[in-house]
């Protein structure tokens, strides 16, 4: 298996448990290093392994809940390679408090973690992916913050652009998901789902994200669009009877929307809401719809 070290989304949590193990055996700047044992932030030099450093790995990892991420962890270990240098930017609690922080029960809930995941290689915004968590139903102890989706994904499921993730990186992660049955059962819906190449409304239906009012215009208007498109195809191959099919099924929605307007004394935004419903789970076979 031939794996860089950028390449790991969870790279920041490996090198943070690396400093620490560092820390303990006197091995790095006491200047690096807080009172707790816990690293400072900032850039560290780290050109070998230390002695007993993949085995604290092995026993923090195992520390963790039962998850596909532990799975993935404990699967690229033996190969892991030497980081030369780690970043640290945000603060953690120690990897042996007593209590398990939030942010890493995160593992423990599939549809949560799944969430997580997939919408993050997206790039969404860790505020869009606390709305969508939060459509789950969970107790108020259950509940996610902000900061517990935002550390998560810095420590275990770095992928953003930001930190120079960028689609090769992307790539190989996706391979590596790949490479097992096992591993790739456990990361199915990453797989499927976040790495661009589904339609967004499958996307939304497979984690039962309600579609704004806007969601539904703005897919009326990319359906309209594709029908123009085709149309003008039509006439310029001279296929008459085509052209004349798709002109009228551009003009029937408007015509719909008159006659709801005149029947039921609805206000506008109702009746286009209506109608951007009717218009997206019907079928249009003429170019199709969505896409990246």
């Amino acid at each position: 298996m031939n794996l860089q070290w950028h390449n790991l989304p969870f790279r920041n949590y490996f090198g943070y448990l690396l400093l620490i193990h560092a820390g303990s055996l006197g091995k790095i700047a006491r200047s690096s290093i807080k009172k707790s044992g816990e690293p400072r932030r900032g850039t560290h030099t780290y050109r070998k392994f230390l002695p007993g450093a993949k085995k604290f790995l092995r026993d923090e990892i195992n520390s963790l809940p039962l998850s596909p991420m532990k799975l993935l962890m404990l699967l690229v270990l033996p190969c892991l390679p030497v980081p030369g240098e780690i970043v640290l930017q945000m603060e953690m609690l120690s990897a042996t408090a007593k209590t398990t922080p939030k942010y890493i029960d995160i593992m423990r809930d599939r549809e949560v973690f799944d969430r997580v995941t997939t919408f993050g290689l997206l790039e969404e915004s860790s505020h869009f992916i606390l709305d969508i968590v939060q459509l789950l139903t969970f107790t108020p102890t259950e509940k996610y913050l902000y900061e517990d989706i935002r550390k998560f994904r810095y420590y275990f499921w770095n992928t953003l652009s930001k930190y120079k993730w960028g689609y090769i990186e992307k790539d190989n992660l996706k391979s590596l998901l790949a490479s097992g049955p096992e591993l790739a059962k456990s990361f199915s819906r990453v797989i499927e789902y976040g790495f661009g190449n589904s339609d967004p409304r499958t996307l939304m239906r497979e984690f039962n994200i309600p579609m704004t009012e806007k969601m539904r215009l703005n897919e009326h208007d990319h359906a309209q669009d594709l029908l123009q498109y085709s149309q003008v195809d039509a006439l310029k191959g001279g296929d008459l009877i085509a052209a004349n099919m798709i002109s009228l099924m551009m003009s029937r929605p408007n015509r719909r929307i008159e006659a709801m307007k005149k029947n039921s004394g609805r206000e506008d935004s109702a009746v286009n809401d209506d109608l951007s419903v009717s218009i997206l789970n019907r079928s249009i076979a003429v170019g199709g719809v969505g896409g990246e």
